[in-house]
């Protein structure tokens, strides 16, 4: 199943991409809330939600990278 690898593949590919990009998004995130509290937001909550963002994009990243590399090494060939 050729087709099946690329997918998992893709899936990898992707959650290393979330992994070394979580800080810039994480950066993206941050600033949108920013924007909608009107320009003015409390620097701890920034900070805090700079954080929360960039730990939920790793994880997610983390997530999609292992469960893609798990199922393309481990299926048995033929």
């Amino acid at each position: 199943m050729p087709d099946r690898n690329k997918v998992f593949w893709i899936l990898s590919i992707v959650g290393f991409l979330l992994v070394i990009m979580s800080p810039q998004l994480a950066s993206i995130g941050a600033d949108n809330f920013v924007h909608k509290m009107g320009g003015v937001a409390d620097k701890d909550e920034t900070l805090r939600r700079l954080e929360t963002y960039a730990a939920a994009y790793r994880m997610l990243g983390g997530i999609f990278l292992g469960i893609g590399l798990y199922f393309t090494f481990s299926q048995e060939k033929k």
